[in-house]
């Protein structure tokens, strides 16, 4: 068997993945396959009533893998089960990694498409036995799953074969770059995200655009295209990184830093955008959609300039969007009563009930586990007083721009607040206000990272693991991962004392609990 890790990676798609995986299995460097990924056209043509229609991307990687890296990839069709069966055995006898194009309709282990949709899907075989060929998966991260023959046959259409066959010589990375830029001014990509967040304001419709798509919202058009948009922003940030090894080029350190940090926030159109499909007269959502999106332009057109630096040998600016918690020794903590404000159940108990939460509007909850049945939850000393979770009730805040009054037991200045939550589709950051009771306000950014991610996206530290379960065909399935939920600390003026708490209008975010806290002098 084919010792094959495959590592999560945000940039990734499920093919993405499995290149990456057999790349460093074949100790070969791969990343310069994304150099083109930056890219975002956009053709305004009246004709298409569709947004996500007109939002055009396109890749030449398998292009680049070979010109960039010597990999070649070869496409395999084998017509009958027994020539498919010889085929990959001998693939195997020769330690040589062959991916399997599947339809996702027999992966029985993709809980949510297996027998409902059908899609192109991959994954690597690395062993065989009379009766299963066993594949790693990017829904199954390293977990070997048996597929029987019969779905094998039933849903696979090619393979793919991957041989090196040159070594490249030393590039010229300046001019590479100089390339790529000189196609993302040709396109004019800052002014094609400007008008795409301008019809986004004006005429982005969710019955058109996102609910003939509702059994998989994934695959509509504007969804399944701003996915790619915020992980070819980190698919560039890969390339940028394999140059800056091999050339010691330090300073894209801080342009992979800002590409990352745009990816986020793509990341958070993306999620939002889905999310308005659940809210009831969401044209005020899609108004803060929409000034993201003008956002991400700005700072996409810094990136570019910083890159001209660069090129230019002139020194950039580091980039820091936010610092990392350090833990402190805290004197006094008070817990906040949130619970009036709660409005969305989320969290869970499985047995031997009728009722489950339904965290986004999609029958996906997280489930009660011993870690979450005790009072204080604590973490890098944040502390969380935890409600009693139970069935039908109402254990979070889903963020609406509530005021949270706050009753001081006394008049302590505290330093830091500490937050409890996660976010649905996706992650997410999005302002706080701290009013205080002298009639000033302090805004802060909120960093919460998604329940379904494998690690925190941002300064948020996991606080909680446990199970994620889905309602399908009135039967409860659990995921082969976990899932979590964060604590993020926001530091605010100990000088003062604070009145209440204004949560950003962001139903993607979900609170749990808050806490203030003061440290030791």
């Amino acid at each position: 068997m084919m010792n094959i890790v495959i590592e999560e990676n945000p940039a990734y798609d499920c093919l993405d993945m499995l290149i990456a995986a057999i790349s460093k299995y074949i100790k070969c460097e791969y990343r310069l396959m994304f150099i083109d990924a930056w890219r975002f056209l956009y053709n305004n043509n009246q004709e298409w009533e569709s947004l996500g229609d007109k939002i055009a991307l396109y890749s030449l990687k398998w292009a680049y893998l070979h010109k960039y890296h010597g990999l070649d990839t070869n496409i395999v069709v084998k017509n009958t089960l027994s020539e498919k069966i010889d085929f990959i055995r001998d693939q195997i006898k020769q330690d040589k990694p062959v991916v399997i194009k599947m339809d996702i309709y027999y992966c029985h282990w993709i809980i949510r498409s297996y027998k409902v949709r059908h899609s192109d899907h991959f994954c690597i075989v690395t062993d065989m036995d009379d009766e299963n060929i066993y594949c790693i998966d990017s829904y199954v991260i390293n977990k070997k799953v048996a597929l029987p023959y019969k779905d094998f046959a039933e849903g696979n259409s090619l393979f793919l074969t991957f041989e090196q066959k040159q070594q490249v010589k030393k590039l010229d990375w300046k001019s590479l770059i100089k390339k790529e830029l000189k196609c993302i001014n040709k396109y004019n990509m800052i002014h094609c995200i400007i008008e795409f967040s301008r019809d986004v304001k004006k005429s982005f419709d969710v019955k058109k655009e996102i609910e003939p798509y509702k059994d998989m919202i994934s695959v509509s058009p504007i969804i399944s295209k701003l996915g790619e948009v915020y992980r070819n922003r980190r698919r560039f940030a890969l390339s940028l990184m394999c140059l800056m090894e091999q050339y010691e080029i330090n300073d894209l350190k801080f342009i992979i830093d800002r590409l990352i940090y745009v990816s986020n926030v793509w990341s958070m159109v993306y999620g939002m955008l889905i999310k308005s499909n659940y809210i009831e007269n969401s044209s005020d959502y899609i108004d803060k959609v929409a000034k993201k999106i003008e956002e991400v332009a700005s700072f996409e057109k810094e990136i570019i300039d910083e890159l001209y630096k660069i090129l230019d040998d002139e020194p950039i600016k580091p980039f820091v969007p936010y610092t990392h918690y350090k833990k402190y020794e805290f004197s006094k903590y008070q817990y906040l009563d949130i619970t009036s404000h709660f409005n969305n159940n989320a969290i869970g108990y499985i047995e031997n009930q009728t009722y489950y939460p339904n965290v986004i509007g999609d029958d996906r909850f997280l489930v009660v586990n011993e870690n979450l049945e005790i009072d204080v939850l604590e973490i890098e000393n944040m502390k969380f007083r935890l409600p009693k979770y139970v069935n039908e009730t109402c254990d979070n805040i889903e963020c609406y721009s509530q005021v949270l009054d706050i009753d001081q037991i006394d008049e302590t200045s505290y330093d830091s607040i500490f937050i409890l939550g996660c976010c649905d589709i996706g992650s997410h950051s999005n302002d706080i206000i701290i009013n205080y009771n002298d009639g000033t306000k302090e805004k802060k950014v909120l960093y919460l990272t998604s329940w379904l991610s494998e690690s925190p996206r941002f300064n948020d530290l996991i606080a909680w693991v446990g199970e994620g379960a889905v309602i399908k065909d009135n039967k409860i399935k659990c995921y082969d991962f976990d899932v979590h939920i964060y604590g993020t600390s926001i530091a605010v003026d100990s000088s003062k004392i604070i009145k209440s708490i204004e949560l950003p209008y962001c139903p993607n975010m979900h609170i749990f609990s808050i806490t203030m806290a003061k440290k030791n002098e």
